[in-house]
């Protein structure tokens, strides 16, 4: 009887190489589940993104149905700078305080949390630094006291204006840092990407992000979000005249 027991005792136990084999099959399997895992998390997040992104585009529509449907530029300078009968804006018609395009749509969007990329690590509650940027190809410097035109870069963008709504966009993933960073074109107080700044040349700027499965979020005129690789930034149109200056 105690032989029995003994035997049984002994059949139900493992080995040291069985014990062995079982943490290696473990581990093998841990190590092809970790990247899908993880390329499903960069993938939460990038969605979680493209949220954000149409939150502010909303915002952005709602700006314009506010003011005669002109668009934020970068940044507005207040009215009363051009109170002259020739320099009067059709912008508004009201004096604005100076306000970047982040301080404009902050208000029709309500969540200052859109104004975050869930993949990058930045102070959620500071709105002007979480990662997205304007374009300035459809809105440059608004009502500035010294660059005062005719061009709408200038006196201010309208969605009538805008070419190709749907292939032109106004936000965009920007990148954290830069080779100049003095001219923000960094998730900084100002935010912004222009025509002038969209190009990866030695010693200029460097603005995208790159930080969704080797591309970016961008919102668009007409308010859709799309996410494009990065070798395929240039199918986008980055000028309110619809002409294609990459």
């Amino acid at each position: 009887m105690r032989a029995s027991q003994h035997v049984v005792r002994r059949g139900a136990s493992f080995t040291l190489i069985e014990l062995l084999v079982v943490i290696a099959i473990i581990a093998i399997l841990a190590s092809m589940l970790l990247p899908a895992l993880s390329q499903a998390r960069a993938k939460a997040r990038q969605a979680s993104c493209a949220s954000n992104l149409k939150q502010l585009a909303v915002g952005v529509q709602l700006y314009a149905d506010d003011n005669a449907e002109f668009i934020p530029g970068i940044g507005t300078y207040d009215n009363y700078l051009h109170a002259t009968t020739t320099a009067v804006r059709a912008y508004t018609q009201k004096n604005l305080s100076y306000s970047f395009w982040m301080d404009l749509i902050v208000p029709l969007v309500g969540d200052r949390e859109a104004f975050h990329c869930p993949s990058l690590a930045a102070d959620e509650t500071n709105y002007r630094q979480g990662g997205y940027g304007w374009n300035g190809g459809v809105g440059y410097w608004i009502n500035h006291a010294t660059r005062y035109s005719t061009s709408p870069h200038y006196s201010g963008v309208t969605l009538a204006k805008i070419a190709k709504p749907s292939n032109t966009f106004s936000m965009a993933d920007l990148a954290v840092k830069t080779t100049l960073p003095d001219r923000m074109c960094c998730p900084g107080v100002q935010g912004y990407l222009s025509i002038n700044h969209c190009r990866n040349v030695p010693g200029s700027y460097v603005p995208w992000a790159v930080r969704h499965n080797l591309g970016d979020n961008f919102a668009f005129c007409d308010g859709h979000v799309q996410w494009y690789k990065y070798l395929s930034y240039h199918k986008i149109t980055h000028m309110y005249d619809g002409v294609d200056r990459w």
